[in-house]
């Protein structure tokens, strides 16, 4: 992804928290601790409801900024479901 743009303080906090995601399935195997993943699976939901409702992705009229954030929104969607599938969750289709 490119982000040759001014982020947004949502843009950023989603932006690290899916990076983390790697570590943090190695800490939760480390440890032994399902709940690791859950806190980081229930804390990536809330990052990315924060930014569907702060940063306008379809209206952005400047399409370079539209394409990146739809593709941070397709990174967040995957990662939410790896998350919940090493939970054993299936994620739902469509929210």
């Amino acid at each position: 992804m490119t982000f040759d743009y001014e982020l947004t303080k949502h843009e950023i906090e989603l932006i690290e928290l899916i990076s983390r995601f790697p570590q943090t399935v190695e800490q939760a195997a480390n440890e032994y601790r399902p709940l690791v993943m859950a806190a980081y699976a229930y804390d990536l939901a809330n990052a990315f409801h924060s930014f569907y409702h702060a940063v306008n992705v379809l209206q952005t009229e400047d399409e370079k900024i539209r394409n990146a954030r739809l593709q941070l929104v397709m990174a967040a969607r995957q990662t939410i479901e790896n998350a919940l599938r090493l939970l054993d969750i299936q994620a739902p289709e469509v929210m």
